[in-house]
């Protein structure tokens, strides 16, 4: 293993008073806990932190103010707690899954639109096949729904209600899956015969 310091060379330009201050702006920041956005990079987060604010320290040191060390571990410290209060502002604001009492198991919420895409992407493949055995209107419904996923879009499109579209696409699904089933059971049929 590397017995270097820790970011060694994102600290060699500065000068060896700042390069000390960040070191023990950054220890002393180590909390017990990392915000979970930082989970595993949590302390090069600091150092990267802890080395722009060393070099805003650098520019504004006044020589007469006292020393180099001083100055540029208080604009380091005050740095890092802004940062770390922002980070840790942002992991209390995330919820924590919700999970069932019982089994401690996170709990699934299950987003119809995003089904539908997904069953879309999976069926689009197959109903090449038996695009020909629907409706016009059943087409276009279908057209429709490949293109917006969503049932207020296309009952506009449509001039029907919300729910008509809902039910229609539900039944037009059952229609493609049966039709894809036949299909593929004359598939399967067919090949077994030749076996």
């Amino acid at each position: 293993m590397n017995n270097r310091l820790p970011f060694r060379d994102l600290l060699r330009d500065l000068p060896p008073p700042l390069r000390r201050a960040v070191h023990e702006a950054v220890a002393e920041c180590q909390p017990v806990y990392t915000p979970r956005l930082y989970a595993r990079d949590w302390q090069e987060e600091l150092y990267h932190e802890a080395a722009y604010a060393a070099l805003q320290a650098q520019r504004t040191y006044n020589p007469r103010k006292g020393s180099l060390y001083r100055w540029g571990k208080r604009v380091i410290k005050q740095h890092l707690q802004k940062f770390c209060d922002k980070a840790w502002a942002v992991t209390r604001s995330e919820l924590s899954p919700p999970c069932d009492e019982e089994t401690e198991d996170e709990v699934e919420f299950i987003d119809e639109a995003a089904e539908d895409a997904y069953e879309m992407v999976g069926l689009k493949l197959d109903v090449q096949q038996v695009w020909k055995q629907l409706s016009k209107t059943e087409r276009y419904v279908w057209a429709l729904m490949a293109k917006y996923s969503s049932y207020r879009q296309v009952a506009v499109r449509m001039g029907w209600s919300h729910e008509k579209v809902r039910r229609y696409w539900n039944k037009l699904k059952a229609k493609i899956r049966a039709l894809l089933a036949a299909e593929s059971n004359s598939e399967g049929g067919e090949s077994d015969e030749s076996a």
